[in-house]
């Protein structure tokens, strides 16, 4: 029965460690995946729990932290250009922001349930959530006056061109 969740929530493992490791290569993402799985069938802690689907994320979420650590430095952040998308936008956040944003937005967890799976208090999830819906928006709207400056200095916008 194990075997058969995990397979079932293996898509959505995926999307989730490709999100959190965006601009990064896809091989480490595909490595946490890999490495949660083993973790999550070889566990106890996974049988008999109502919702499995916590406890994989805390295995995922467990496993990205280490490999995180490891690594010891954070990713460059990209910097914003009238054609950033939200992939160049999670890099700007810190890894603890964006998985807690992730967890919330993209995966659709309760805050209790995703303070659960990142294993901190209520209120320190809620704080990152928000922190990292700042720093999106900070984000975007620093790509989009960007966009316009760059327009504003006669900078054709896509396919219009100046006539005279």
């Amino acid at each position: 029965m194990k075997r058969s969740v995990v397979e079932r929530l293996t898509g959505r493992l995926r999307r989730f460690a490709r999100a959190l490791y965006a601009g990064s290569e896809a091989e480490t993402a595909d490595e946490i995946v890999r490495l949660t799985i083993e973790a999550a069938l070889t566990a106890d802690d996974t049988a008999g729990r109502s919702d499995i689907r916590i406890c994989l994320f805390q295995h995922m979420i467990d496993k990205a932290r280490a490999a995180h650590k490891a690594a010891a430095t954070e990713p460059v952040p990209a910097e914003p250009t009238e054609d950033a998308d939200m992939t160049v936008a999670l890099t700007a956040l810190r890894f603890e922001e964006r998985a807690a944003y992730l967890l919330v937005a993209l995966e659709e967890f309760g805050y209790a349930d995703a303070a659960a799976v990142m294993r901190v208090p209520y209120d320190v999830l809620a704080t990152r959530v928000a922190q990292a819906r700042i720093r999106l928006d900070e984000f975007f709207e620093e790509a989009g006056r960007r966009a316009a400056s760059g327009s504003a200095r006669g900078t054709p916008p896509g396919h219009l061109r100046i006539v005279k």
